[in-house]
């Protein structure tokens, strides 16, 4: 960096990254510190609505995220089968991708691409910096002086002062609790495995294209998630009541893979596996003094409907500029409290429709 930082951003995900890049295009030096060893590689978020590509498109990078779209003559949404070799009991079209009101248009885009191409652009910016490695163990506000950040990279410890934060630590990040600021929602709906796995589906699926799959015998129910349209693969399978991730090994989800997929001569290979608890909630207040929260850390949505990544790459949007405009002088304090008052409200109305989805689902 060739300047202090003015802001520092807890959380290396997508709106972490955003932000950053946000505010060091508006002039704004900033740090990102995270803990993980660098970018994920695991696929979790991957729809972009119209208004998200807006935001790519103001920053020249829509055509970069594009290019892991996928875009075929037919795409159902979603198909509900018997497996994925097996009986369709019905499916979903897709839903209309371009609006007379806006140049963008919706488009698939799997996390870890989302977050190579924010990456990549913050790395030509001389106004931010990404630490890798690094986690916030606290935060400690100075009475109208800023936020003094105590950090630890590989064992080693330091401290660093800066004006305004801004936690994209996600929804178990512990910037949230250490505040003490609640959140509120519909609480625990379902906790699954999400495995990624390479397996050659596509070429026998010549007629049963699509991105979802509902795979639903007597004996299971597998959601099947079409990450690049080829062999790269999601399966969210749904845990049951004291079970954990320790009595799944991966030997035993590829002979699940395998049944459910009706393919059986295909053994898959898994890539990685993550647990995760569908836990809508949305957290109370998005501001505390120079402290805010973004993404997941502000608000954690179902996954039915994709809108949860989309929620907090527009909220991170809302806060940079405002943001920056504070820094700069040419707006007053009081701006950023319109962050919570424009941006709470909808994550609270997306996450009771996309709760609806996931029952529509169940």
């Amino acid at each position: 960096m060739t300047q202090e930082p003015r802001v520092l951003v807890i959380g290396a995900g997508p709106c972490g990254l955003l932000s950053a890049l946000l505010l060091a295009r508006f002039g704004v030096p900033c740090m990102i510190v995270d803990g993980k060893d660098g970018p994920s590689i695991h696929p979790r978020a991957m729809g972009i609505t119209r208004r998200t590509a807006e935001l790519y498109r103001q920053l020249g990078l829509l055509e970069q995220m594009r290019e892991m779209d996928i875009q075929e003559e037919g795409l159902a949404l979603s198909i509900c089968m018997r497996s994925l070799a097996g009986e369709e009991f019905g499916r979903t079209a897709m839903g209309e991708l371009n609006s007379e009101y806006t140049p963008c248009r919706a488009f698939h885009c799997p996390q870890p691409h989302t977050e190579k191409v924010l990456l990549e652009a913050l790395e030509k910016e001389p106004l931010a910096r990404v630490c890798y490695g690094t986690r916030v163990t606290n935060l400690t506000e100075v009475p109208g002086d800023g936020v003094r950040a105590h950090l630890e990279t590989g064992g080693k410890k330091s401290t660093l002062r800066v004006p305004w934060v801004i936690a994209a630590d996600g929804a178990g990040g512990g910037t949230r609790h250490q505040l003490g600021i609640e959140s509120a929602g519909s609480g625990d709906m379902g906790q699954f495995l999400n495995i990624y796995f390479v397996a050659d589906y596509a070429s026998r699926l010549t007629n049963s294209r699509a991105v979802l799959y509902h795979c639903v015998s007597t004996d299971y129910a597998e959601f099947f998630v079409s990450v690049n349209g080829g062999s790269q693969w999601l399966m969210h399978h749904f845990l049951m009541p004291g079970e954990t991730q320790e009595d799944y090994p991966d030997e035993k989800l590829v002979e699940i893979i395998r049944r459910a997929s009706g393919f059986e001569d295909i053994k898959p290979r898994i890539i990685s596996v993550n647990k995760w608890v569908m836990s809508p909630k949305v957290s109370q207040g998005f501001r505390h003094g120079r402290i805010f929260l973004t993404g997941d850390a502000a608000a954690r949505l179902s996954p039915s409907g994709g809108l949860g990544m989309n929620t907090g790459l527009q909220a991170a949007h809302n806060l940079a500029w405002k943001l920056a405009a504070v820094i700069q002088g040419t707006a007053e304090e009081a701006l950023l409290d319109t962050y919570e008052t424009e941006r709470r409200p909808l994550a609270l109305q997306r996450m009771h429709a996309t709760n609806k989805n996931s029952i529509e689902v169940f």
